[in-house]
């Protein structure tokens, strides 16, 4: 009669059948018996405790009810992989050894292709000009830039009331007729008051938002195809929240890249324009008597 109700526990405890063995001291039937016994109870908690784990992988995206869920990574999919390289949707991934993740295989990033890349300089410069005439030299800098593919940017010519005239151009010319432009535009003037250039090197910065720009792309199409899988309502919103999120990183990309584009293919030239002092010389003789009585008859209506 078995007096301990925890007994039935003991003949599945694999140890046992191993300290059975060694009791029987490696004789008789027993002893095999033990031995075998033990180490298949061993080999069926190691598959067991394999089972398990994988099963714990799978519901890490998908969930214990079936439902999908997404790391908050929006570049990290926790999906089963298959012999192909790909994952359950048919979209290439890499696989994170510590977490056992599975990523879209990234593109290239700035430092990769910048060294390869087109230069990207924006180029800037500033011209001070003593000039004949504000007004028509100021003309005279638009058809500058518009005969080499540019345009005006800004203009802006001001007359004061003595008469003398002020002005102000901005001219947008392509990066390669910059130089050119900087010459053409130098020979208008009586004198050169100033003049500065420079230039900046955003080549890194410009292929980065390539770069980052090619990753939302593919992360998009990722999101793409889980979408045309997705059953439920749930998964189907869920989804989407992640594409809303990536498609504006991808138009805030796109604006960025745009911008630079249009800084490096054209540079900016910013002229000011004035007119050179002349010396007036009256043009009537000199009378004491009327300049007298004109002095005197300012004084009264000042007094």
């Amino acid at each position: 009669m078995i007096q301990n109700p925890l007994y039935p526990l003991y003949l599945f405890y694999p140890f046992n059948y191993l300290h059975m063995a060694i009791t029987q001291k490696k004789s008789g039937a027993g002893f095999y018996i033990a031995l075998v016994i033990g180490i298949f109870f061993i080999i069926l908690l190691g598959a067991a405790s394999i089972f398990m784990k994988v099963r714990q992988g799978t519901d890490t995206f998908f969930g214990r009810s079936g439902m999908m869920t997404v790391t908050s990574s929006p570049m990290a999919y926790d999906i089963a992989v298959g012999e192909s390289g790909a994952d359950s949707f048919g979209a290439p991934a890499m696989m994170n050894a510590k977490t056992s993740s599975y990523y879209p295989v990234p593109p290239q990033t700035a430092g990769d292709t910048a060294a390869v890349a087109e230069p990207r300089i924006i180029k800037t410069g500033s011209l001070n000009l003593e000039v004949e005439s504000a007004r028509d030299t100021a003309g005279k800098v638009a058809d500058v830039a518009t005969s080499r593919s540019g345009f005006v940017d800004n203009s802006n010519i001001v007359e004061n009331q003595n008469g003398v005239t002020t002005g102000y151009v901005t001219v947008r010319v392509p990066s390669e007729k910059f130089d050119e432009s900087m010459t053409a535009i130098r020979t208008l003037a009586i004198r050169v008051s100033s003049e500065s250039t420079d230039g900046q090197d955003v080549t890194e910065q410009y292929t980065d938002l390539e770069a980052r720009l090619k990753s939302a792309q593919a992360e998009e199409a990722q999101y793409l195809l889980i979408l045309q899988k997705a059953t439920s309502v749930e998964d189907i919103l869920s989804v989407q929240s992640y594409l809303s999120n990536v498609r504006s990183q991808i138009e805030s990309l796109q604006g960025q890249i745009k911008y630079l584009g249009n800084k490096t293919d054209y540079s900016t030239i910013s002229v000011s324009l004035s007119e050179q002092a002349q010396l007036q010389i009256p043009s009537q003789k000199f009378d004491l008597g009327r300049d007298a009585r004109l002095a005197a008859h300012a004084v009264i209506l000042l007094a």
